[in-house]
């Protein structure tokens, strides 16, 4: 009865996970980005930003596809527009996808805090 509830808020974080994404690239917002709004002003300067936008815009953006990508599960069996298999399969696949991407990035940003 209520699921527009639903697909509306997965909508909304969607949106904002594209929005972070681009002003990440646009290397804007950095005080968003974590551990590097701790870092003092001479750390900052000590410290490559580019590179660590540009993990965090690729990161939002994988987000905002998974969001996009559980609206479209959530929708489907809600309304039962695919088999149940089908979505019981696609689940565990993207989110695995979507968990080794994030361990990926994170073990490559490491680096950017040394």
């Amino acid at each position: 009865m209520f699921n527009w509830i639903i697909y509306i808020i997965l909508l909304v974080f969607a949106v904002i996970f594209f929005v972070l994404s681009y002003q990440f690239h646009k290397q804007k917002w950095g005080n968003l980005i974590a551990g590097y709004n701790d870092l003092s002003k001479k750390e900052k300067s000590i410290v490559d930003f580019k590179p660590i936008s540009q993990s965090a815009s690729k990161c939002s953006f994988v987000g905002g596809i998974y969001v996009l990508f559980m609206f479209f599960f959530i929708y489907s069996l809600l309304e039962n527009t695919i088999k149940t298999a089908v979505l019981l399969f696609l689940l565990p696949t993207g989110s695995l996808a979507f968990i080794i991407f994030i361990v990926v990035e994170i073990r490559k940003s490491r680096k950017f805090y040394k």
